[in-house]
């Protein structure tokens, strides 16, 4: 019996033979008809798990930022609280209308509708004496109608209820009324009170 050497034909078929053997026993989860669909589909889901964070991301974004404070959330200062506006703290004490004139019969101011009168305390808080004009001051109703004070009529008031004319010292404090001759059967809304002709004011409601 000899011995015959295959030849490199037959050895080309047994190793396609044997790497067929091979594959055919390989795992199927090794294998790239099985390997190419999973790493797809895993892909996929994770591609779809970054796109929905991203989408709450922005969504949580675009909700933020449609809900800024509301205006209505801010309260308006009223009787009694103290706001101040560059040198001055003011604090409006009480509002009442209804006054037909102020002085006496000899030496006095008739309303051409109805006095107003707006008890104030001013103190300086600045670091020099300054003045309060009434004429930087002023009133509006619910309307939206500004009126100016009637300064005038408050040299007719008592003096100690018109010190307006009059430095305040720094950390002093001046107590007065302000005069508004207004039409009869008004709602005061608001006073708005400054430290200058220039400043920006603080509104306190008179309400």
């Amino acid at each position: 019996m000899t011995d015959e050497k295959p030849t490199s034909q037959e050895l080309r078929a047994n190793a396609k033979a044997e790497k067929a053997r091979e594959k055919a026993l390989r795992p199927w989860f090794k294998k790239k008809r099985f390997i190419i669909p999973i790493v797809l589909v895993a892909l996929a889901i994770g591609s779809r798990g970054v796109s929905s964070e991203s989408d709450n991301s922005s969504s949580q974004g675009q909700s933020q930022s449609q809900s800024p404070t509301s205006s209505s959330d801010v309260k308006t200062p009223g009787f009694g609280d103290k706001v101040s506006d560059g040198n001055f703290e003011f604090t409006v004490k009480s509002a009442k209308c209804g006054i037909g004139q102020v002085g006496d019969s000899t030496l006095g101011k008739k309303a051409q509708g109805q006095y107003c009168e707006i008890a104030v305390t001013v103190t300086n808080i600045g670091n020099e004496a300054a003045t309060m004009f009434t004429d930087n001051q002023t009133v509006f109703d619910d309307k939206g109608r500004k009126f100016s004070p009637d300064s005038g009529a408050m040299i007719y008031l008592p003096e100690e209820n018109s010190p307006w004319l009059t430095d305040i010292n720094p950390g002093n404090t001046l107590k007065g009324i302000l005069l508004f001759d207004v039409p009869e059967g008004i709602t005061l809304d608001h006073i708005e009170l400054h430290d200058s002709m220039y400043s920006d004011g603080v509104s306190v409601s008179l309400k």
